[in-house]
């Protein structure tokens, strides 16, 4: 709880433990996330009773409950807690369960692997706030993509992928809310200019303008997101619609007149 709060973010108790001890609100640019950070924790006296020969950390967990972790609808992590150092290392369920393996094998329990590098700090805290945050995004994006396209099927028109995007760039800092009613959006100036470098550049090499215009929006968002082990990474889905968006928001044809001009 005390690292969760030092990451800036608040932390309760789970009164009815389920299988997670903690849940964390988290926030951004002084709004509450609509997703949260899940934590359970196992803390030890012996950390070397979890330690391999290689100086690995590991803890057996029934494989159960490391499935329903990583299908939650929240991001969990699994905390490994040295009580006597008070430090901790964490990790997700979401990048080490195979459920085919384990149905397959029909295994009761798995064996969960902490880095060392992974340690639970305040800054990965943060940074697991935003693992959560894209994970949401990229779920609620293929949600209303089949949305769209179910309606569409029917004859109506559906936009709410569109919506989806709008947001998305919004937490990103790639466009802001320039009206409250109605709602209108547009592009901060030094995000222009960054697409705009990102198209001239990429124009070197791309004839043609709608091409070099959608690679560059492609190419520029993801370093809007925050660094993960030192590289930027966005689900796939979560680049082509908030491209398609932003490029709408651009006005493009005035702009790339000027970027051209220049």
């Amino acid at each position: 709880m005390g690292v969760v709060a030092q990451a800036g973010y608040a932390a309760e108790v789970v009164s009815q433990d389920y299988g997670e001890d903690l849940l964390a609100q988290t926030s951004h640019a002084g709004r509450m996330d609509a997703s949260r950070l899940w934590i359970q924790v196992k803390g030890t006296a012996a950390i070397e009773r979890h330690q391999t020969a290689s100086g690995e950390l590991r803890i057996s967990v029934t494989f159960d409950h490391a499935l329903r972790w990583s299908r939650s609808a929240d991001l969990v992590a699994v905390v490994l807690w040295d009580v006597n150092a008070s430090e901790g290392w964490f990790a997700l369920p979401l990048d080490q369960v195979d459920p085919v393996e384990g149905f397959v094998s029909e295994k009761r329990t798995m064996r969960l692997q902490f880095d060392r590098a992974d340690q639970f700090s305040p800054e990965a805290v943060r940074e697991l706030a935003w693992d959560s945050r894209i994970e949401h995004f990229r779920q609620l994006m293929l949600s209303a993509k089949s949305v769209d396209l179910e309606r569409k099927e029917y004859g109506e028109e559906s936009k709410l992928a569109s919506l989806v995007a709008l947001d998305f760039l919004t937490l990103l800092g790639v466009a802001e809310k320039t009206s409250e009613d109605p709602v209108l959006y547009g592009i901060p100036a030094s995000v222009r200019t960054r697409f705009i470098e990102t198209y001239l550049w990429i124009g070197q090499h791309e004839p043609d303008p709608v091409g070099a215009v959608y690679q560059a929006a492609m190419l520029m968002l993801p370093d809007y997101a925050p660094e993960r082990d030192g590289y930027r990474v966005l689900p796939r889905v979560l680049i082509e619609e908030p491209a398609a968006a932003f490029i709408t928001l651009l006005q493009i044809p005035d702009l790339i007149a000027s970027a051209d001009g220049n």
